[in-house]
């Protein structure tokens, strides 16, 4: 498989691929609005079954607002997708619109996976999970061009430090924690890159493929 760490796919099937993979992080992010949205909704039931102490907690109030964004936000994703798919379906062929609305959408979970983090402690080196399963999640679920990546990235780390800057810890904690931010968001880099290399040589195969089945048909049909 040859790898496109810093470039992108080369030749005459780029905007073919293009067409191809965004199709299917629409589809991908379909999946995900649903998935999302009832991982909120439970939590919201859960809040409300749950104790009244709970109210008391650490931190109660910011995951309380951040619960509601993300329940009422959700859906509106969900239907602009929709929108987008069925777009997508008349004309066969990717825009920016599309191609935008991916990268919002993938800057939206992985910020909503960062929040989280800050929420559960105020250190967010002790509870790095929900955020690492965000960039996870949309490394390999999503396909971006590597400049496409590269912004990405520019914007988690400066959203990141905003967090970092509003808890106000010490500047040694805040260092600690970049360097964890960045190592993460390397790995999202490589992640990313991989799969774009992974799917770009499956879609090349079903290509040649498809040729070779053209060419047998037309020597059969001489």
């Amino acid at each position: 498989m040859e790898t496109h760490f810093l470039r992108s796919l080369p030749g005459k099937y780029k905007n073919a691929y293009r067409d191809y993979y965004t199709q299917q992080n629409l589809l991908s992010i379909r999946a995900s609005c649903v998935v999302f949205f009832v991982i909120n909704a439970v939590l919201r039931f859960l809040v409300w079954i749950l104790p009244e102490n709970l109210s008391r907690a650490d931190n109660f109030p910011e995951f309380n607002l951040a619960n509601w964004l993300f329940i009422f936000i959700t859906p509106v994703f969900y239907i602009l997708n929709l929108i987008l798919i069925a777009q997508y379906r008349k004309r066969r062929k990717a825009d920016i619109v599309m191609i935008c609305f991916v990268f919002i959408f993938s800057f939206y979970i992985i910020l909503c996976g960062m929040y989280t983090s800050f929420i559960a402690t105020s250190d967010p080196r002790n509870a790095l999970t929900i955020y690492l399963i965000a960039l996870c999640v949309i490394s390999v679920m999503c396909v971006f061009e590597y400049d496409e990546a590269i912004m990405l990235i520019i914007l988690i780390e400066a959203a990141f430090s905003a967090l970092l800057l509003y808890v106000r810890m010490d500047g040694t904690e805040m260092l600690y924690n970049q360097m964890i931010s960045v190592i993460m968001l390397a790995g999202f880099y490589v992640i990313s890159r991989y799969f774009y290399s992974y799917k770009a040589s499956y879609y090349n195969q079903i290509i040649e493929i498809s040729q070779k089945n053209v060419e047998i048909e037309k020597s059969d049909g001489i």
